[in-house]
């Protein structure tokens, strides 16, 4: 048994749940957008809470992946991640094909202005949920390529190593 792949496995069962929620709070919240000033000051409670749960699981699924799928990913994969830093992180999952690193600092760096927000500067937060509704989806991808390649890659038995390191 190999307890970092268990590990991951572990982790990216908890990212589905995320993803999941995330979905259906867009469910509920897509006919809103894009938002408008008018639109955004007359949200019911019901959508204002749907928001915050979209803008709570994105936040979530986005660090989690961060945080901890991405280290699991490339330690199952051979790498030597212990003084890589974050960029160089991201650089290789791009290489290995699951992400563009640029767009996910940009998902990053959207998620990070709404967080720092304040409440009187509306039409900042408004830009903002626009575009991270718009753009979820990619978080949603880079889940997904990295889910399939794990559940096909790391239900066998051996250790994944990655034929062309560079």
């Amino acid at each position: 048994m190999n307890y970092q792949r268990d590990k991951l496995k572990k982790i990216l069962l908890e990212c589905k749940k995320h993803l999941d929620r995330l979905k259906k709070a867009h469910q509920k919240i897509k006919a809103h957008f894009p938002l408008a000033l008018d639109t955004y000051k007359e949200l019911s409670d019901d959508t204002v809470a749907y928001l915050d749960q979209f803008l709570f699981r994105f936040s979530k699924l986005q660090d989690t992946l961060s945080q901890k799928v991405f280290p699991l990913l490339l330690i199952n994969l051979g790498e030597e991640i212990k003084r890589m830093p974050f960029i160089d992180r991201l650089n290789r999952l791009e290489e290995l094909g699951f992400l563009k690193a640029d767009e996910w600092l940009e998902l990053r760096e959207i998620r990070n202005l709404l967080t720092h927000e304040y409440p009187l500067e509306e039409q900042n937060i408004i830009e903002d949920l626009n575009e991270i509704v718009k753009r979820y989806i990619k978080l949603e991808d880079i889940f997904n390529a990295i889910y399939r390649f794990c559940e096909k890659k790391l239900n066998e038995s051996t250790i994944i190593r990655v034929a062309c390191k560079k």
